[in-house]
């Protein structure tokens, strides 16, 4: 059976506070669903790769080209 891919897109568009926003992008080793009420900075997954970087000024948006994920997966990032 073939598996199923959907598309994940990541941006950031910064707020009239701030100059200008620059990200780095992490994939983390997550494999299963995270319980976001347990999750804190100390039991965060381990960053696995990075996924790319983020810059944008007001009015600007910047965009990570899109990623291929098998359906049902789970997808977690961090900056």
């Amino acid at each position: 059976m073939a598996q199923l891919l959907n598309t994940v897109k990541l941006d950031i568009s910064p707020n009239r506070n701030e100059d200008k926003a620059h990200a780095d992008v992490w994939g983390l080793s997550a494999n299963t669903e995270l319980d976001l009420q347990m999750l804190s900075w100390q039991m965060r997954p381990v960053q696995a790769a990075l996924v790319g970087r983020l810059s944008a000024s007001f009015n600007e948006t910047d965009q990570l080209p899109s990623l291929s994920c098998r359906s049902g997966s789970y997808q977690a990032f961090e900056q």
